[in-house]
């Protein structure tokens, strides 16, 4: 990736030979990670370590569709050996892979493979994980506790009325309205 901004204390003799800038760690990536950065044409392969991290048991999905080169493949495996899987031939088809009944905290290992690339690209991955046993919201009108919440910023009135007087706009405001007006 590349980062930008100024430099606080410019050097007064910089080098000639400057080192590349930070590289983004490919691996410990979560669900909901989203990653991207420079292909070079001299690798062949991109590999990333995702970690089924939601607090859920799920599928994962990994897509680099937003990436701008061809990709040939992309394989994916467990650290146990319990998931193999792979997807070959994506010309034409969007490079992604998606992975069902992982296991909360379970590592997986995708391996991205482009052919033919003759220059530096940019990769773009997204990983994206859904539960097993979602959460049903269920819509009420019943509140959810016998004892609500009371706003104690505002004074509370002992007795309050069962029918409220509503008062709407003045009729005919005043041109000169008093500095100090008096209640009700």
């Amino acid at each position: 990736p590349t980062v930008t901004g100024e430099t606080e204390k410019p050097s007064l003799n910089p080098t000639m030979n400057p080192t590349s800038g930070p590289t983004m760690d490919l691996s410990n990536l979560l669900c909901g990670s989203h990653v991207y950065g420079a292909y070079n044409k001299n690798q062949q392969l991109l590999q990333f370590e995702v970690q089924m991290s939601s607090s859920f048991d799920g599928d994962m999905t990994f897509d680099a569709s937003s990436s701008n080169f061809q990709i040939t493949y992309i394989n994916a495996a467990s650290t146990s050996g319990s998931i193999k899987a792979w997807q070959y031939g994506l010309d034409g088809t969007l490079p992604l892979i998606s992975l069902t009944d992982l296991i909360y905290g379970q590592d997986i290992f995708f391996t991205v493979f482009a052919s033919g690339a003759t220059t530096t690209h940019n990769y773009d991955v997204k990983i994206y994980c859904q539960s097993d046993s979602p959460t049903v919201a269920i819509a009420t009108d019943i509140p959810t506790t016998s004892d609500p919440t009371i706003d104690q910023s505002q004074p509370q009135t002992p007795n309050p009325s069962r029918d409220p007087t509503v008062t709407g706009e003045t009729e005919k405001p005043s041109l000169n309205p008093t500095m100090n007006p008096t209640s009700g």
